[in-house]
Parts: C-alpha cells; structure tokens; sequence
C-alpha cells in the first residue's frame, strides 16, 4: 500500500508480508547466579541446550527458520555466561528443552 501526501509532494509504502504455515519460534533464556564465595565474578559457565526428542542444538538459523541438532554434547552449540549475566537464544521450534550446565574446566 502506497500513502501519497500531494500537498507536500511525498509518499510512503508500507508492506505486509505473510507468511502461510511460518514455524512458530521460541525463546529460551539462560542466566547463572552464584551464591557465596563459590566462584570468582569472572568465571565463566557454559551451558548447552538439549531438545526433549532431537538431540542438542547444534545451529540455529534465524533467516531460515531452522534448528539442527546433534547426538553428541561436544558438537553442541556451547552457550557461556558469567555470574549473574544471561544470554536469550531466539528462533527454537517450540518444544520441550532441557538446559544442562557442563562441568567447569571441562576439555571440549
């Protein structure tokens, strides 16, 4: 749809798009808060997504609209964090997740 304002010789287009049967998306957000003297501010904790039937999140591609998953944890896409810091991970197919937090220090 155009909108034409002749009085001041200007116009504006303003465009809809739909899309028929879009995947609906999820978003998932991950924060670590440390109590006490456990850790220091700066260490870092990483965390991984796990699909409920899938298998961990391997890729997600926003544009696309798609997730790819993967059997092994060590192929996952890796998410870290800091005390009291979160990371929102958009465009998840909505389903069933499980957030795992793997061991500090651990090789990968």
């Amino acid at each position: 749809m155009t909108l034409t304002d002749t009085e001041n010789d200007k116009s504006a287009t303003i465009t809809n798009t739909y899309t028929k049967n879009a995947t609906p998306t999820a978003k998932l957000t991950i924060k670590k808060q440390v109590s006490g003297a456990v850790a220091p501010a700066t260490q870092e904790f990483t965390f991984v997504i796990k699909h409920s039937t899938k298998g961990y999140v391997k890729d997600i591609d926003t544009a696309n609209g798609t997730v790819s998953y993967v059997a092994s944890v060590d192929e996952a896409k890796k998410y870290t964090v800091k005390d009291g810091e979160s990371v929102v991970v958009t465009g998840l197919e909505k389903a069933k997740y499980t957030v795992e937090e793997l061991e500090t220090g651990r090789d990968i």
